[in-house]
């Protein structure tokens, strides 16, 4: 699990996820991603996000997939290390880009 400060998450609206999310390692070192989407897919959502700044060992079109676990007192994100999930992720992002919904991809990464 990556976890983040409640101040950097607000509402668990997926609509309000601000475009940067901040994730924690277990040093306690600070990144910030960018959030390239969030979807809908049956009753989870997910997060795309993508480093906003060089981060070694990733390359700059590198993202990771989280899941947002939501609870009545706690709030985070779980990295997907299913690549099942994390390709049905990819492709619906890539349906919703293929077809314009929701929106579209530009140079701010904003889709909502």
């Amino acid at each position: 699990d990556e976890d983040f400060d409640d101040d950097d998450f607000g509402s668990k609206s997926r609509s309000s996820f601000d475009k940067s999310v901040p994730l924690i390692n277990a040093l306690g070192q600070r990144f910030p991603f960018r959030k390239v989407a969030a979807l809908d897919i049956g009753r989870e959502t997910y997060l795309i996000l993508n480093p906003q700044f060089r981060i070694p060992g990733f390359d700059a079109d590198d993202a990771l997939v989280y899941q947002v676990a939501l609870s009545d007192d706690d709030e985070h994100l779980d990295l997907i290390l299913d690549d099942d999930i994390a390709s049905e992720v990819f492709d619906e992002y890539n349906r919703m880009l293929d077809s314009n919904i929701g929106g579209h991809y530009d140079d701010d990464d904003d889709l909502f």
